[in-house]
């Protein structure tokens, strides 16, 4: 009997000893997945955005055109209008959705970008910037927000070197249109 009863021990302490590695390995594997689940959607939606915004930017300049040389006919006009409708209902889209996923300082810059994107879009329309009180214009607004939001995703994201995203503006809005 004492044998059978070793045999037993030896048994149920190989299969604990099995065991607990393994549920070990897999309860780290999975925290890992959890921390890192919607990472690959967060990362897809803000480059969306981010692209969005540009295309929207690159739209109304192109509607706004230079002053008293507007190069675009009638139709093409209507055209531009419909591109610039089309990208910003894009962008709102895009901007709820990152609500989902984003944590609250990339929610708040995408929620910020796409504001100053609506005041681009009355201004490039004819209208007057409906924007901050602030001296810049909106399309720079959206500029100097730009690399705030791109730093906000690279932390959510936990980019290692989230932080050396380059803050500085991408330029003066009469730099690209001069």
């Amino acid at each position: 009997m004492p044998d059978f009863a070793a045999t037993i021990i030896t048994l149920v302490l190989g299969a604990v000893l099995g065991f607990l590695p393994t549920y070990l390995i897999e309860r780290a594997k999975q925290r890992a997945q959890l921390s890192t689940r919607w990472d690959a959607e967060l990362y897809r939606l803000c480059a969306e955005f981010a692209g969005t915004t540009r295309q929207l930017m690159h739209a109304a300049g192109r509607l706004r055109g230079h002053p008293g040389n507007n190069l675009l006919s009638a139709e093409a006009q209507a055209a531009q209008r419909q591109l610039i409708d089309d990208l910003h209902m894009a962008m709102r889209a895009l901007r709820e959705q990152i609500r989902l996923v984003g944590c609250l300082d990339v929610q708040e810059s995408a929620r910020r970008i796409q504001a100053h994107a609506f005041s681009m879009r009355v201004v490039a329309e004819g209208g007057t910037d409906v924007g901050e009180d602030d001296e810049a214009a909106p399309d720079q607004r959206v500029l100097d927000e730009l690399p705030r939001f791109y730093a906000a995703v690279r932390r959510q994201l936990r980019v290692p070197t989230a932080e050396q995203v380059d803050l500085v503006s991408f330029g003066t809005s009469a730099a690209r249109t001069g």
